[in-house]
C-alpha cells in the first residue's frame, strides 16, 4: 500500500495518510474480529476480510490508475 501511494511531487502527504490508514486498520482490526466472531467459528472473520480487503483494494485503485495514467504523460 506504501509503495503505490509515492506519486512524484506529493511531498510524501499522501504516504503518511497511507501509514496512518495502515496503523489505524491494525488497531481495529482485533476488536472489529472480535465483535464477529460466533463461538468456534471464525468463518466470519474470514468472511469480513475477504470482504474488507476488496473493499480497501476499491479505495486504493482510483488514485493508483490516476497515478499511472499521469506518468505516462
Amino acid at each position: 500500500m506504501s509503495a503505490c501511494s509515492r506519486p512524484k511531487g506529493s511531498g510524501g502527504r499522501l504516504v503518511v495518510h497511507a501509514v496512518g490508514a495502515q496503523m489505524l486498520g491494525l488497531a481495529i482490526g482485533p476488536a472489529a474480529a472480535a465483535a464477529v466472531v460466533q463461538a468456534d467459528d471464525y468463518s466470519s472473520v474470514v468472511t469480513l476480510g475477504i470482504v474488507l480487503f476488496f473493499f480497501a483494494w476499491a479505495l486504493v485503485l482510483p488514485p493508483v490508475l490516476a497515478q499511472r495514467r499521469q506518468a505516462r504523460q
